[in-house]
């Protein structure tokens, strides 16, 4: 499936839902919003929760997303530790 259809079944989907439970939350700055709507996918989350059981396997480094960019602080956990 194409960007454009997943979309259009995100948003059909969206609409199926209900915007009742899809409030707008506020996000860092008042030009920033967030919507949360429920994952109906078969996709997989791009964030764990970090328990006893994983935190060992957490790994840091410093990354920048383009060469002007200053590099930040990530941490991560190798995809292999945890599937």
């Amino acid at each position: 499936m194409n960007n454009k259809n997943n979309m259009n079944s995100i948003e059909s989907k969206e609409g199926k839902e209900g915007k009742k439970d899809n409030i707008l939350k506020d996000g860092y700055a008042p030009f920033c919003k967030h919507i949360f709507i429920k994952n109906f996918t078969d996709l997989k989350p791009g964030s764990i929760e970090i328990t006893s059981e994983i935190e060992h396997l957490i790994k840091t480094k410093y990354e920048a997303r383009t060469e002007n960019e200053l590099p930040v602080l990530s941490r991560y956990l190798p995809l292999e530790k945890v599937t």
